[in-house]
């Protein structure tokens, strides 16, 4: 059986690694930056761990030399890293992962060893981290229906060429998990956790093969009422288990209780108690309320208390500092749960029939391609994304367009897709 137990990796200083997976289990999880796997990495421009010979051979193959054993079955998290996803073109960066992970190769002691991650079928990959805040918005921000709306898309723009590029893969998909507690003004639900109820999320909540998400306490702060065992829990670390009407009639649920039939996978959960010694003991019987919820909800493959170590930015979640806390997550009951790992079937698919309106394949949102069918037009471009430059009016929302044969299509969320057609339609003969 799965464990939910987990840890997130250090994206500092790499000490006592070795009790790290000691926490994380043979059948546990842990999260991890992607670039730390690879010598130079050109998604985040970053170098990864070459003295800890690019770490994938230590954690599924194992290291005598430092007592680590092999862990075939431990799901490992790579999380794509890169600083600002605005910046990056969705389709670009399915490609260079899908270049990247099938060519991993290890360093000194492991020099020669090499292995195609996406043929690793307990390896899950996210796209993005975050986007309802990262980066860091104006204070001020209202975030909208069309803000989901675009994160949705972003992501399944990402998903759909990773498919065409490696359709065989048995390594899993991960969404990008949101930050939670930013809740949509507008759109179908504009009550907390709405977001989730947006068509275009709910589309990629199925889409992926586990939904990633993050849950947090702050302890740091008595007077939220936060822990697991107090009043507002299911307004912080068990959000996502909110009892639809918990509030009122109008509440839909945490994210579990609206979808419970999808695998959920928590690349981060904590306290913002981890490096407060005196905190420990609460910090710890958090993880463990936490974790009893993961088993009862027999939908959860794993969960990882952030950060093993760290610098200043995450300073009061630095788990490596307390050495108490390390000891104790290390030797913390295993939570064997039901939950499976999904499994792709990765049989080959019968020839369908050919798009009439996307012949080439291209990259789009499903209302370009059957708006374009309904007029007869061929899609020539993939789905190009357009942010306002200033996004601190909630008003300004984004657009993205398709270049077809006969004229463009656009799409916003207030008009849905539209066309234009080109008053004197090219010769294409």
């Amino acid at each position: 059986m799965r464990e939910v137990n987990g840890v997130h990796w250090s994206n500092g200083p790499q000490w006592n690694n070795e009790q790290a997976l000691r926490a994380a289990g043979d059948r546990g999880a842990l999260t991890a930056l992607h670039y730390q796997l690879f010598p130079t990495d050109p998604i985040s421009g970053l170098h990864g761990e070459d003295e800890n010979c690019l770490w994938y051979g230590k954690w599924r193959y194992g290291f005598e030399a430092q007592g680590i054993p092999p862990r075939p079955e431990m799901l490992i998290h790579l999380r794509l890293y890169h600083p600002n996803w605005t910046e990056q073109d969705p389709v670009r960066l399915a490609e260079q992962a899908a270049e990247l992970l099938a060519n991993w190769r290890g360093s000194r002691d492991h020099a020669g060893l090499t292995a195609n991650l996406w043929d690793d079928p307990y390896l899950l990959v996210s796209p993005c981290n975050e986007q309802d805040i990262e980066p860091t918005p104006p204070a001020d921000l209202v975030w909208s229906a069309a803000d989901y709306e675009r994160y949705a898309r972003w992501q399944m723009a990402w998903l759909a060429r990773l498919d065409q590029l490696v359709p065989k893969r048995k390594a899993l998909t991960l969404t990008g998990a949101f930050a939670g507690g930013h809740d949509p003004i507008d759109g179908p639900a504009p009550v907390p956790d709405g977001e989730y109820q947006i068509g275009a999320v709910r589309d990629m909540l199925h889409a992926f093969d586990a939904v990633g998400v993050h849950s947090y306490a702050l302890m740091n702060d008595p007077a939220r009422l936060s822990a697991p065992w107090q009043g507002h829990a299911y307004w912080y670390m068990l959000r996502p288990w909110r009892a639809v009407g918990y509030k009122d009639a109008s509440d839909v649920g945490g994210v579990i209780r609206q979808y419970p039939d999808l695998t959920y996978f928590f690349s981060e959960i904590g306290t913002f108690t981890h490096s407060n010694r005196a905190m420990t003991g609460h910090t710890i019987e958090a993880f463990d309320w936490f974790y009893r919820a993961a088993l009862e909800s027999r939908n959860v493959i794993g969960a990882c208390p952030f950060i093993w170590h760290t610098g200043a930015q995450h300073a009061e979640n630095d788990i490596w500092v307390n050495e108490e806390l390390r000891a104790r997550l290390e030797n913390l009951p295993r939570y064997a749960t039901v939950a499976t790992v999904p499994v792709r079937d990765t049989q080959p698919e019968p020839p369908g029939e050919v798009s009439v309106s996307n012949p080439y394949g291209y990259i789009v949102g499903a209302g370009f391609e059957e708006t374009a069918a309904e007029l007869g037009w061929t899609l020539l471009s993939d789905e190009l994304y357009h942010d306002p430059a200033d996004r601190s009016d909630p008003k300004r929302t984004a657009f993205s367009e398709v270049f077809c044969d006969l004229g463009r299509l656009y799409y916003h969320a207030h008009t849905g897709v539209v066309a234009v057609p080109f008053e004197s339609p090219p010769d294409h003969r």
